[in-house]
């Protein structure tokens, strides 16, 4: 079962890349400097900063420039807020204004200078740096250097199936928090950090009976996913399995509502397949009756390709 897991996990290292020009494209980093930088932020969606080398400190700006920023750990979420127009109490308008907003921001005890402009874009990440020295994982550089590129993702999802933590990195248990669906429910358990790789454990518990596939979350756990690994396929209604995902540690860009709309636009495609081999089938079977094919002939080759 797990090899056959790793076999098919091995299909997605070469399909996350079609996705890094869009990583690209949402994620910004700025450099500290005493002057301010221009950065696009969408106008409708949720934003986000990281601070790359410690935890968001303080955030000063005006609360006339038409937006909420909210801070947690490392994150900061910025939102522009609409403004409204009504007449005997019906909203008749509806928008954000286009001007440019500045904030101040404390990442690892250094100020940075934003200048916020509106754009029509998605939601973009935006990730906060200084050019000091970044500490790194000397150890699990050096397993992650050791062999190949497939096999040490092998080897980390090996490692993690066992509740190991692969060599150098550090293993977390995070707070439940709970993501439900219809059919069933997503929850991260664990993270274990390397200097090059993360890996997510998620724990999956079927509302109903459903069949599983890794590509039905790989837009929606990260974005720059590397591989990813299920150790069940079919679950009954109450039923659990385990979702591996390992990732590249560059800060995913992707706000948990993408990825939800991700998640269903996958479901999307997979019923589309699904009615297609549906429909081939019915059609074979048609042409078999056209043909005058005996009941018993298409018995036996049933049980031949059993």
């Amino acid at each position: 079962m797990l090899n056959r897991r790793f076999l098919l996990s091995s299909f997605f290292l070469s399909t996350a890349s079609l996705f890094a020009e869009t990583i690209e494209a949402n994620l910004k980093n700025i450099e500290h400097s005493l002057s301010f930088k221009f950065v696009d932020i969408s106008k409708t969606d949720v934003n986000r900063i990281i601070c790359k080398n410690g935890e968001i400190g303080n955030i000063i700006y005006s609360k006339d420039k038409e937006f909420t920023i909210q801070k947690d750990g490392i994150n900061a979420f910025i939102k522009l807020s609409p403004v409204t127009t009504r007449a005997n109490g019906v909203i008749i308008e509806s928008l954000v204004n286009d001007f440019t907003r500045d904030v101040y921001i404390e990442c690892n005890k250094n100020i940075y200078s934003l200048n916020l402009v509106p754009k029509d874009i998605t939601a973009q990440t935006i990730v906060l740096f200084d050019n000091g020295p970044i500490k790194e994982n000397i150890e699990a550089k050096k397993f992650e250097q050791s062999n190949s590129f497939e096999k040490t993702i092998i080897d980390i999802l090996k490692s993690i199936y066992k509740d190991n933590e692969p060599d150098g990195y550090i293993a977390k248990l995070l707070k439940p928090k709970t993501i439900k669906f219809d059919e069933l429910e997503l929850t991260p358990t664990k993270t274990y950090t390397g200097n090059d790789y993360i890996a997510n454990e998620y724990k999956i518990q079927a509302l109903k009976d459903i069949e599983l596939e890794e590509k039905m979350f790989l837009s929606f756990v990260s974005s720059n996913a590397l591989a990813l690994s299920l150790t069940e396929l079919n679950l009954n209604k109450g039923e659990e399995a385990r979702l591996f995902v390992i990732s590249n540690s560059t800060p995913d860009p992707m706000t948990i509502e993408q990825k939800t709309q991700n998640y269903f636009n996958s479901l999307g495609e997979l019923q589309k397949l699904e009615d297609a081999n549906k429909k081939t089938t019915t059609n074979d079977i048609t042409d078999f009756v056209e043909n005058k094919i005996k009941v018993e002939d298409v018995v036996k080759e049933e049980i031949i390709l059993k």
